[in-house]
């Protein structure tokens, strides 16, 4: 719904929603029209357009990674986001949430999770692992389909981000053929909107390395874009992998 990507993972015990949007509307209501079984919540990471409804569960799971940089970071980023994305003030307490490490395994009865760690958007994102539907689910871990945002405060430098994705990148060749699912899934859909969306395959992981290299060299060109008024950002592109980024991060 909206720019935002829910997924409801249903096996014969109990449902794991991963991430929670940011609607206006409630979200349990309509998960509950898809499944009767207790629902847990898991976070692929930290900001508020994952968890803006994170306390209609009861059991909230996030990367440990990020429950660590809550008070440096993510929480100010929670709190902005409220002011820029225009809804009511809904405060997490973090005690709430239960810490996850990478390869953490969710096991919903006759399907299982696994839990690969992503670190570059947040030092937490993860991406779960769906054997039993073949589908990866990827978060901001390198976009949705258009730009990865590695603008923010608490996501890595450019450098260190392309460290992190020589390092699991190499980790989803098994899965090439999964389906990828998105933390914003419309983006991989062109349209009006999205004129640059194009669908989120295991070929934007790779060239997401390349174009770290590419930022780091000066062989690539950013175009400038108007996101946030204060800051000076800018867009660069690499065959199917682009990136938001503001130039005291690239390096």
């Amino acid at each position: 719904a909206g720019e935002d990507s829910v997924y409801l993972v249903e096996g014969t015990d109990r449902a794991l929603c991963i991430d929670a949007g940011l609607y206006g509307k409630e979200l349990m209501p309509v998960l509950r029209t898809l499944t009767d079984k207790p629902i847990d919540l898991a976070l692929t990471h930290a900001h508020i357009d994952h968890m803006y409804h994170a306390n209609e569960f009861k059991q909230v799971y996030i990367p440990q990674a990020d429950v660590d940089n809550w008070r440096a970071n993510l929480r100010m980023l929670y709190a902005l986001g409220h002011v820029l994305y225009h809804r009511p003030p809904r405060p997490f307490h973090m005690k709430r949430a239960t810490p996850y490490a990478p390869g953490t395994d969710f096991a919903l009865g006759g399907v299982t999770l696994h839990t690969l760690a992503a670190p570059g958007h947040t030092q937490g994102s993860t991406i779960f692992i769906d054997d039993a539907h073949r589908a990866l689910f990827t978060g901001d871990a390198f976009g949705s389909g258009e730009a990865s945002w590695m603008y923010l405060k608490g996501c890595m430098n450019v450098s260190a981000y392309r460290d992190s994705l020589r390092a699991f990148v190499p980790r989803l060749e098994p899965y090439r053929d999964y389906v990828f699912l998105g933390g914003h899934r419309l983006q991989g859909v062109r349209s009006d909107k999205h004129p640059h969306g194009r669908p989120l395959t295991m070929r934007v992981a790779e060239d997401m390395i390349l174009l770290c290299d590419d930022m780091l060299s000066g062989a690539a060109v950013g175009k400038r874009v108007r996101l946030l008024p204060w800051l000076r950002l800018s867009v660069y592109a690499h065959g199917e992998a682009s990136m938001v980024q503001r130039r005291s991060k690239i390096c």
